[in-house]
């Protein structure tokens, strides 16, 4: 059965998709991280799609192994067509090729891949969409514990909600992926005006490296100010006042 298969909905229920466009766009781009995206998006799939038991964000990665790092329910991890599906099965290839799957019957026996998996986990309906937005192959995962459980609305809501999935998850690692940039390149600065500092102390004070860094670490315990702040007015000023407490008893 094809995804777009059905007769077309009636006005409250285009009403009714039109609100869950908005309030999943609204709830998917103010989440903070990957992991908080992925637990969000599991929980608005079984909260907005009618026939929808649980969900789970089905990746592959480059050497071609299935994850799913985030679910809705616990009895994903139970699935083994999804834990360790095979290979040249049904749902690799789907992930594989980015296309959609809907297994309306996992017991109909077309599902010979799927079927004895499904039947131990109670699962007899699965809808899984490509999240075409996302760079690598990944999918949106939903799962019923009835036949025939995902109807023309839910189905139309199952491709909105990945498509979006992809957008958002796409924003959050790029988001993610910017912070640790940015803190690597803070921590390259803040290294660099402690070196310089260090080299200014070793001429002037004829010491160590080491020594010269102690002698900064003492002034930013002393002054109540970062070890780096010191540094950088050393730098700015050219002057050096030592640590008040430098010459205390008990100081080595």
């Amino acid at each position: 059965m094809t995804i777009g298969e059905g007769p077309p909905g009636d006005l409250s229920a285009n009403s009714d998709l039109t609100v869950v466009i908005s309030q999943t766009i609204a709830a998917l781009f103010s989440t903070g991280n990957v992991h908080e995206t992925m637990v969000d998006i599991m929980a608005m799939s079984v909260t907005d799609i009618e026939g929808c038991d649980f969900a789970a964000l089905v990746m592959m990665d480059e050497d071609g192994l299935v994850s799913t790092p985030a679910y809705s329910d616990g009895a994903v991890a139970e699935i083994g067509f999804i834990q360790s599906p095979p290979r040249g099965g049904a749902l690799i290839n789907a992930l594989a090729w980015e296309t959609a799957l809907y297994a309306a019957d996992l017991a109909d026996g077309t599902w010979s891949d799927m079927a004895q998996e499904a039947q131990e986990a109670g699962v007899r309906s699965l809808l899984m969409l490509p999240l075409a937005a996302h760079p690598r192959p990944a999918a949106l995962a939903l799962f019923s514990r009835y036949p025939f459980a995902f109807g023309v609305i839910d189905r139309a809501r199952g491709l909105l909600m990945a498509y979006l999935a992809g957008v958002a998850l796409t924003q959050a690692e790029h988001v993610d992926e910017n912070q640790l940039a940015s803190t690597l390149q803070s921590s390259l600065d803040i290294r660099e005006i402690i070196s310089q500092a260090q080299g200014i102390l070793m001429e002037r004070e004829h010491i160590t490296a080491d020594e010269a860094f102690d002698l900064l670490r003492r002034a930013s315990i002393d002054l109540d100010m970062k070890t780096r702040d010191v540094a950088q007015a050393l730098i700015d000023s050219g002057t050096w006042s030592p640590p008040h407490h430098q010459g205390r008893s008990g100081d080595s």
